[in-house]
């Protein structure tokens, strides 16, 4: 039921063109012009009773059809422009004070829609016109100057209720505004760290591959034009050609160089990270929010209402009261008490104390009222209900307006003559006093509800901080991991590829005198190879692997086949179990674990025989790599390999780094028999896809 009902209201909300606190209170104050003429005796007079009530209907279509908030400034001037002189035209015809009613709710609109420098001009306009046209069409100038005078306490009360209202209105609007485009950033940000990663690791690898592929690619190219050089120098001379392979040689082992460096440089030692900005800044925060009325603006009404209500009750008597100076003594003496009331009351703070001094300066103004026999100073009450909306909650407000109010028309009722005048100016305090509290009653709401959306604020505001903080740390440790990642398959893919390039180009070398047609075909081979290490920079660039549990005994063979083939040692795969369970990244990792030590075997050992042994058994997958040649100096600790001079430094820390993210571990060192061993384990339910 109330979800229907914030629905509908919702629904409401949105087509209406004020919010509806406003809209209600305009309807309110339209609906009391026709009730107020049936108490003032139009019944009487049917032809101004319909007048008024067709204006009265109009007024009040024109307020909850006409959109009027979609319409620029100046139309919306234009609108209220034409709705004053309606009512003006109609005041010429049917002179009567009720309409100005009708001329109130134009007021509040224009307070509502337009800033001071507009809505102040515009209402000293309707004023003007609404008194020039009662003047011209009145007969008596008293009569004119005491419906003035009669209206004035109560219109300064609802203009400035009006004001502390759309000042309110604005300021939670601005909040709105600010918290929307806030939870907007928010949402944002959200989105963008759950991809931060990914891209941040993209962006990094295309900057990072132009930067370092153009050094490398430009040493292979050298290394290529080299060899070409060399198969043309081979068919034709024998002693340039034999000059020309020390070049290519030389170019083999500069683009070996220049590889190195870029890894090292990847992996810390010469690289600068770059620093990426966030993806945001943090909105700033509006100031620190006021209370509904500010400091100045309290005290400043503390004696402007009370001042203004005081300097009309004199005049306003000597209109209904001859001259006497009794009178006149009790006027001012009941209007200072009310005006030490009043100021007193300010100062109170415990919730008792506040209601006891509004209830006197009630007793002070009903006392006024009856002393002076002046129904308009009953208008002194609005003191007491501006305060009651101010300073007490709704359920106080309630129960004082239904209560307290309600006894004190029966007490006027039975201590004043009832006459069509004191039912007029009872239903016009009543309806100029709902006007007030509503007004100030919406405004505190306002307000309250713009201090939660600032504490909402603050505390997105705080989020956002600390979301970009995360973004800046995921992007940072995401650009920290693609250069390791880098490195690593720069170190085993091209370096191996190069290691093997360069072992190629020495055996052409020893083969040139012997056997210049070997070495040729040996020639050929190597520039076989140098398109194969083009094609794998194409695919480090890319970033993806081509292997699965599938693919990687095929692969292995490929990779073994020119070390097999065209290098000296021996090479025997051993496989046990099934491969085609094993996940990418594991399959990835067993290939660089076999390239490396292939690589380091051939490079570094001098072995004459290399074993390769891949186990998949229960819990784990074990590759191995093993080889007779010179070795490394003997340790009882195998993991202790890898340091600042020791060969395959990054070969090495890189396959650790692959086993530690698929959960297991890499063991490397010298083998008691002889020769060196390097080991990989992998928990299988890790490498299970």
């Amino acid at each position: 039921m109330l979800t229907t009902f914030q629905r509908m209201s919702a629904q409401v909300a949105a087509r209406s063109p004020y919010p509806l606190a406003l809209q209600g209170l305009l309807s309110l104050v339209l609906l009391a012009t026709p009730l107020n003429a049936l108490v003032a005796g139009f019944g009487g007079h049917p032809l101004r009773f319909w007048a008024i009530v067709i204006l009265m209907l109009f007024q009040l279509l024109i307020c909850s059809i006409v959109p009027i908030r979609r319409l620029r400034c100046w139309q919306q001037l234009a609108v209220l422009v034409v709705m004053s002189g309606i009512v003006t035209l109609a005041s010429a015809i049917i002179p009567v004070t009720m309409l100005t009613y009708v001329l109130l709710t134009i007021v509040l609109q224009a307070i509502y829609l337009f800033r001071p420098w507009i809505w102040i001009p515009f209402a000293c306009l309707v004023w003007l016109g609404w008194n020039g046209t009662l003047f011209l069409v009145s007969s008596n100038l008293l009569d004119w100057l005491q419906s003035n005078l009669t209206l004035a306490f109560p219109a300064t009360c609802i203009l400035i209720a009006a004001i502390v209202y759309a000042r309110q209105h604005r300021h939670h609007a601005q909040v709105q505004q600010l918290l929307d485009q806030m939870q907007y950033h928010y949402d944002t940000l959200l989105v963008k760290l759950r991809d931060v990663q990914q891209h941040a690791a993209l962006e990094e690898r295309h900057r990072l591959m132009q930067m370092i592929t153009s050094d490398i690619s430009s040493a292979l190219a050298n290394t290529e034009q080299s060899v070409v050089t060399a198969i043309g120098q081979a068919q034709t001379n024998l002693g340039k050609f034999q000059a020309t392979m020390a070049q290519t040689r030389l170019a083999a082992s500069a683009a070996i160089e220049r590889l190195r460096g870029s890894v090292a440089a990847l992996r810390g030692e010469h690289q600068q990270y770059v620093a990426y900005p966030a993806l945001g800044p943090a909105m700033n925060l509006v100031q620190p929010v006021d209370d509904i009325l500010t400091v100045r603006s309290r005290k400043a009404l503390t004696w402007i209402l009370p001042l203004v209500f005081v300097t009309l009750a004199l005049p306003l008597a000597q209109f209904y009261q001859p001259f006497d100076l009794i009178v006149i003594g009790k006027l001012l003496l009941f209007c200072g008490i009310l005006l030490i009331l009043y100021v007193f009351t300010q100062h109170l703070r415990h919730p008792l104390l506040i209601q006891a001094g509004l209830a006197a300066q009630s007793v002070a103004v009903l006392t006024l009222v009856t002393a002076t026999q002046t129904m308009p100073l009953l208008f002194g009450l609005l003191l007491v209900m501006w305060q009651i909306a101010l300073r007490l909650s709704t359920v106080q407000i309630v129960t004082v307006v239904l209560g307290v109010y309600t006894s004190i028309g029966f007490v006027l009722a039975w201590a004043l003559p009832v006459t069509d005048d004191y039912s007029t100016y009872l239903l016009v305090m009543a309806v100029v006093g709902a006007v007030v509290v509503g007004l100030l009653g919406t405004a505190r709401r306002q307000l309250s509800r713009r201090r939660a959306d600032e504490t909402r604020l603050a505390h997105l505001a705080t989020l956002i901080r600390e979301i970009e903080q995360q973004e800046a740390e995921v992007r940072t440790l995401a650009i920290a991991a693609e250069h390791t990642h880098l490195a690593r398959e720069l170190h085993d893919d091209l370096g191996s590829r190069l290691v093997l390039l360069n072992v190629q180009l020495q055996l052409v070398e020893d083969l040139i005198e012997d056997d210049p047609a070997a070495a040729l075909e040996q020639l050929v081979t190597t520039r076989e190879q140098l398109s194969v290490i083009w094609s794998s920079i194409g695919t480090i660039a890319a970033g993806k692997s081509l292997l699965d549990g599938t693919t990687l005994a095929p692969a292995l063979q490929a990779l073994i086949l020119p070390y097999q083939s065209r290098v000296r040692p021996h090479i025997e795969l051993a496989i046990t179990g099934a491969l085609t369970a094993l996940s990418a990244e594991v399959a990835h990792t067993i290939y660089r674990v076999v390239q490396e030590g292939l690589t380091n075997a051939c490079k570094y050992a001098d072995a004459h025989h290399i074993v390769v042994t891949i186990l998949c058994e229960a819990g784990q997958v074990q590759t191995c790599v093993r080889d007779d040649g010179r070795g490394v100096a003997p340790s009882a600790d195998l993991t202790h390999c890898g340091g600042a001079n020791t060969p395959g430094k990054f070969g090495i820390a890189g396959l650790r780094e692959r086993a530690l993210l698929l959960g297991g571990n890499v063991d490397a060192g010298p083998l008691p028999e002889g020769g060196f061993g390097l080991a990989l384990t992998l928990p299988l339910q890790e490498a299970l896809r």
